[in-house]
């Protein structure tokens, strides 16, 4: 669940209409994730608000009701003052499954460290309180297995609560899910390994003593690891009162891998079980920076300011590394794809860390790669982009991200072939990229081709159902296969803004609902360049351009797609789309 809102507040937020769930009223949504939606709700019998977990069909599809309700009360016997408890579970009217979870209020253990400017040891001091939740949940054989930021909340006493205690088994059948980071089934030291990379997040490694317990925490190997979450509360009680570690305390420098997993990103086992204990070099850089770029096709803005976060903490503690100022150029290329209303910022300090990168080690394939990028995403000088994607290449012919790069240029300026092949030896490198998935299915959708789109994104989510791009594509292509139910179902799974959400929703419903909905979106516009698919559904094409010729101005990166994305076809038959490729320097091109 997102960080809580207030019972005041939820009663404000309330529109719209909610599935109705048997004895629960509900009052607004709270937020999605991977597996489903998540509503505040009261339950009738008792007055009380809880958390409604609504699971995603396809979740609920292979979990068989009666299971859940055992699971569930095999979960009850935790009964932890500092456990979010299950309260109930069922099927509603139509036949999906739901959870009912204790309500609690206050910020994501990350944002109260934030809001509440705690020191290191305050930091400390607090996840040691969670190791020991843990730990007494692991003396009942209970392991949390999706340990993160998101599931931890401070209640208004200052004490951590853990959310989703024990779903992770709950969902798959009452078999142990795998670890993250390397296929085996989850244990405690996999408990252990998501606490360090939490530890990580919150204190940045802050002394040589902090750096090794996380280290400790989340070496490669589970017997290499604390034991269990005792073992290391324990290690921290120790670090807090000045006493000797349990462990080795030698220093050594922060890895890409610590960085890799802070980020959130612990189910990317292929980019975890590939990042080895010696420090960094360039392909554990590129291995970073790609599970960075899986944070952007997310669309979550927070987890992108932690990503770019942890790179400027990487260039301030080596400012005379090339892989560090790669990996903040990497960061800010993909800040800057993000942002659809200014972009100019985060490319230009992009290109400077790139070019500073280049100039510490002009052999580091990743800092061509990101050069790259941002020569085609915001300078659109597609040949000097060109030349630094094979330059990349030719140092490293594996390098994944200059091949990523390489084929999204490709695909906008319509050479589909091309991409296509070169998505085709990325996958091969690294077949388990979610991102490299995503992008894999893209050529078929700029090619037409929707229903091979739509079968490798539903192959993405199958995957990753946290991918929110794929959510987007897919409901994309649903649409163009006239399947505007399914559409508007998956478009509802992308973390869009409201804007965003308000102005994709009425261009997939068509031309009636585009119709009510274009003029309120242009008067409440900002800087929404969502909305000229709207536009041009209605056939307002002079509204169409000129939201387009402002998008090109400011450099936002949905114009570069004017030339293939089928969301602009009503606009090519048009005298001035000519002129359109012409200003954003996609006319006469192969």
């Amino acid at each position: 669940m997102p960080t809580q809102l207030s019972n005041e507040s939820l009663l404000f937020t309330a529109r719209g209409a909610f599935p109705k769930v048997p004895g629960y009223r509900m009052l607004a949504l709270l937020g999605r994730g991977a597996m489903g939606v998540v509503y505040a709700a009261v339950r009738a019998e008792s007055g009380h608000l809880v958390a409604i977990k609504l699971l995603r069909s396809d979740i609920a599809s292979t979990a068989n009701l009666a299971r859940i309700d055992r699971e569930r009360r095999i979960l009850e016997q935790l009964n932890h003052a500092h456990i979010a408890r299950i309260l109930d579970s069922g099927e509603t009217p139509d036949g999906s499954a739901y959870l009912a979870i204790e309500y609690i209020e206050g910020p994501t253990i990350a944002d109260y460290c934030e809001e509440h400017a705690l020191d290191t040891r305050g930091r400390v001091r607090l996840l040691q309180e969670v190791c020991r939740v843990v730990a007494a949940a692991h003396d009942r054989a209970m392991i949390h297995g999706d340990l993160k930021p998101g599931n931890i909340l401070v209640d208004l006493d200052g004490h951590p609560k853990l959310l989703d205690f024990g779903i992770a088994r709950l969902l798959t059948g009452g078999e142990e899910p795998l670890a993250e980071t390397g296929g085996g089934p989850l244990t405690p030291a996999s408990d252990v390994y998501s606490l360090g990379a939490i530890l990580s997040e919150l204190t940045g490694g802050a002394d040589a003593v902090l750096d090794a317990i996380i280290r400790h925490a989340m070496a490669k190997m589970p017997e290499d690891r604390y034991q269990n979450a005792r073992a290391l509360a324990d290690d921290l009680a120790a670090y807090l009162s000045g006493r000797p570690l349990s462990i080795d305390t030698r220093p050594q420098r922060l890895r890409w891998q610590a960085i890799v997993v802070a980020l959130g990103l612990a189910l990317l086992p292929t980019l975890m079980v590939h990042v080895s204990n010696s420090p960094a070099v360039p392909s554990e850089a590129e291995r970073a920076s790609l599970a960075a770029r899986h944070l952007w096709s997310q669309l979550s803005q927070p987890e992108l300011r932690r990503a770019e976060s942890w790179f400027r903490k990487s260039v301030e503690t080596n400012p005379h590394s090339a892989t560090a100022h790669a990996g903040l150029a990497d960061a800010l290329s993909f800040k800057g794809e993000f942002d659809r209303v200014n972009p100019s910022a985060a490319f230009s300090e992009a290109r400077t860390q790139a070019r500073r990168a280049i100039e510490l080690d002009d052999r580091l394939p990743l800092a061509h790669a990101v050069l790259g990028s941002v020569l085609f995403a915001s300078d659109r000088k597609w040949t000097y982009a060109e030349a630094e994607f094979q330059q990349a290449l030719k140092l490293d012919a594996k390098c994944v991200r200059a091949m990523q790069g390489y084929a999204s240029m490709l695909m906008r300026l319509g050479r589909l072939g091309e991409a296509g092949a070169l998505m085709k030896r990325a996958r091969l490198l690294d077949p388990a990229s979610p991102i490299l998935a995503l992008q894999e299915a893209q050529v078929p959708f700029y090619g037409r081709r929707f229903e091979v789109a739509r079968d490798l994104l539903r192959g993405v989510l199958a995957r990753d159902p946290s991918c929110s791009l794929a959510h987007y594509y897919l409901a994309l292509c649903y649409r163009f296969l006239g399947q505007p139910g399914a559409a508007e179902a998956e478009m509802r799974m992308a973390r869009l803004s409201e804007q965003e959400m308000s102005a994709e929703v009425a261009w997939i419903r068509g031309r009636s609902a585009a119709r009510e909905q274009l003029q309120r979106l242009l008067d409440a516009d900002q800087g929404n360049p969502n909305i000229v698919f709207v536009a041009i559904e209605l056939g307002k094409n002079d509204i169409a351009f000129e939201l387009l010729e402002k998008a090109i101005r400011q450099r936002v990166t949905l114009m570069l797609g004017v030339k293939v994305d089928p969301r602009y076809d009503g606009l090519r038959s048009d005298p001035r789309y000519e002129g359109l490729l012409r200003q954003a320097g996609l006319a006469n091109l192969p």
